[in-house]
Order: structure tokens, then C-alpha cells, then sequence
């Protein structure tokens, strides 16, 4: 429980990393280097995660609570992921 939480706590250092250098005025792909390495580094992140949730899935004797909560993520994973393509989602602007 405590590694998800850690790794949730990172995704947030890295989007707001992220939006602290996004030009609101310009689309994803003609962003800043900066912004581009921040959303790499948020996107290998989330990739992680999805590998390592995926992988905890496959584990014959999983608790049934684990595997609910687990299920329940990867059910939910595209729409949780959508502030990636739409950093403007996220942002307090």
C-alpha cells in the first residue's frame, strides 16, 4: 500500500513539474524541451505503474481485496491518465 502511495505522491511532484513549464498558448507537440522531458518522465512513471499492477493481477493468490482495488485501477486506468493528454485538466488556470 505505502509503494502506491509513494508513487502517487511522485505523479503529482512530476505533473505539477510539468505545468510549471506548459505554455498554455501552444498544442503538446510544439511545447518547450522542458515540458516534453517532464512529460516523458510523467509518462514512464505511469507506465510503471501500469506494469506493476498488471503484473500483481497475475498473481495466483493475490488477496481478494488487493485484486478488487487492483482490478478497479486497471478498469479505470484510461480515464485516470487523461490529465496526461490535457495538462490544461489539471491545471488551476
Amino acid at each position: 500500500m505505502f509503494t502506491w502511495i509513494e508513487d502517487i505522491r511522485e505523479l503529482y511532484r512530476l505533473n505539477k513539474a510539468r505545468l510549471e513549464v506548459w505554455d498554455k498558448t501552444l498544442p503538446l507537440d510544439q511545447q518547450a524541451s522542458a515540458f516534453a522531458e517532464c512529460q516523458r518522465n510523467l509518462k514512464a512513471k505511469l507506465s510503471e505503474m501500469q506494469a506493476r499492477f498488471e503484473a500483481v493481477l497475475q498473481e495466483p493468490d493475490l488477496h481478494l481485496a488487493k485484486r478488487k482495488v487492483l482490478s478497479s485501477l486497471q478498469n479505470h486506468w484510461d480515464g485516470l491518465r487523461v490529465f496526461v493528454d490535457r495538462p490544461d485538466f489539471m491545471s488551476k488556470d
